[in-house]
């Protein structure tokens, strides 16, 4: 039992859980982030197409509103 009485959990999966729960909340302990893949879309068409476009993203930048993604 720990001292607020509330009992530990004895599978370690949660036991693991139980103790990395508190860090996790102070933002001591990280989780992994898996790696994503980039964005899917044509780059040497769309920097052809649009002077502002951004390849890390697939966007351009249009004269009027935000910006778009490139489905080229």
């Amino acid at each position: 039992m720990s001292r607020d009485g509330e009992s530990i959990p004895q599978n370690p999966v949660r036991r693991r859980i139980y103790y990395a729960l508190p860090a996790m909340m102070l933002g001591l302990l990280a989780l992994p982030i898996a790696a994503t893949p980039g964005p899917h879309c044509n780059i040497p068409i769309c920097e052809q197409y649009y002077q502002s476009f951004r390849g890390s993203d697939c966007t351009y930048q249009p004269y009027f509103g935000p910006r778009q993604y490139c489905s080229r």
